[in-house]
């Protein structure tokens, strides 16, 4: 069943709502990116650590460290 764009709908026990959000990739040139802003996104979880290394130039030495950090609960 398709479900309408926006307002408020019900949903049957046991039906499942399956939800699609378009994503963006932002601006600009990825490797010109604050690498503050780098390191908290890939502590939180919000970029994978092949995009740190791919896309930001990070190091896998970086990234093991950083994850390390944040596994420990190291605010970024």
């Amino acid at each position: 069943m398709e479900m309408k764009g926006k307002g408020t709908q019900f949903v049957a026990h046991g039906r499942r709502v399956q939800m699609a959000f378009p994503g963006g990739a932002g601006h600009g040139v990825p490797r010109e990116r604050a690498m503050p802003d780098i390191r908290r996104d890939l502590a939180h979880g919000y970029i994978t650590a092949e995009v740190a290394r791919d896309q930001y130039g990070l190091t896998y030495s970086e990234i093991d460290d950083i994850l390390a950090r944040a596994k420990l609960g190291e605010v970024f």
